[in-house]
């Protein structure tokens, strides 16, 4: 198993901010961002802090597009969102 699959394993694809901070310190500031792409590839990725809405019942998060359009169960939350 290479280094790549034995990081997913550990991290299984989701994670908290402290969990993010504890894996940017291993890194230099000059170390890009990026995401899976196609094929074994990577793309790099910008990253913003938003906040955003979960339903509780649904486990489920989409854009805060402000109270009048929220949804029954809908908590705004903070969140660190993929630019693109």
């Amino acid at each position: 198993m290479g280094q790549h699959d034995e990081n997913l394993k550990q991290g299984e694809g989701k994670m908290t901010v402290g969990e993010l901070k504890i894996q940017l310190n291993k890194l230099p500031d000059s170390a890009p961002v990026l995401i899976s792409g196609n094929d074994h590839s990577y793309v790099q990725v910008g990253m913003f802090a938003t906040t955003a809405r979960y339903n509780r019942n649904s486990n489920y998060y989409c854009e805060d597009h402000g109270d009048a359009a929220g949804r029954p169960n809908e908590v705004v939350i903070d969140a660190l969102v993929q630019a693109g």
